[in-house]
């Protein structure tokens, strides 16, 4: 009797794991090759790709250097933070905002609040809500959304990525 509740108990357990397995085996076959082979090698010890984002990844460029870059929502393994990884694509450089790591200009460490993003194109932005300057955008900057409540973009610094606030 007691193996028989052993094993009722373990399986859902392994189950979950195959199944949690099996999705990011989905969602890492959607990613382009190469993108796929810097996630595994650099971030998949630590962190999953997120779903919870639909899709869950875009691309633009987003440093301004004439050339595709690619962002992918994340989750934190341990804190189950959420965040993005940007890869500039022509460079080995790979960006971490979010999922544990706090934004340098906000005191936020994740970006479970987001459940839209879009790719906002290169150009001048007028003043969001609580900003007191205006910025001109080197490259395409991403565009997360609370639907219904405030958004932010993300975007390029040349040496770094900072929030600005877009509406409340």
């Amino acid at each position: 009797m007691k193996k028989l509740i052993i094993i009722l108990i373990t399986c859902p357990l392994l189950s979950f794991s195959q199944d949690e397995d099996y999705e990011q085996f989905v969602l890492s076959s959607s990613l382009p090759s190469q993108i796929r082979t810097k996630f595994e090698l650099h971030f998949s010890q630590d962190y999953l790709l997120n779903d919870n984002l639909n899709p869950f990844y875009l691309y633009g460029d987003f440093n301004g250097d004439q050339n595709i870059d690619y962002a992918i929502s994340v989750i934190n393994k341990k804190s189950r933070k959420t965040g993005i990884v940007i890869f500039h694509n022509l460079t080995p450089e790979s960006f971490l905002i979010g999922a544990g790591n706090k934004i340098s200009n906000r005191n936020i460490d994740q970006i479970y609040w987001s459940d839209a993003w879009q790719v906002y194109s290169k150009g001048a932005v007028q003043i969001g809500i609580g900003e007191t300057e205006q910025i001109e955008l080197q490259g395409d900057a991403l565009h997360l959304i609370k639907v219904e409540a405030s958004s932010v973009l993300l975007y390029w610094t040349g040496s770094e990525y900072k929030v600005y606030q877009q509406s409340d």
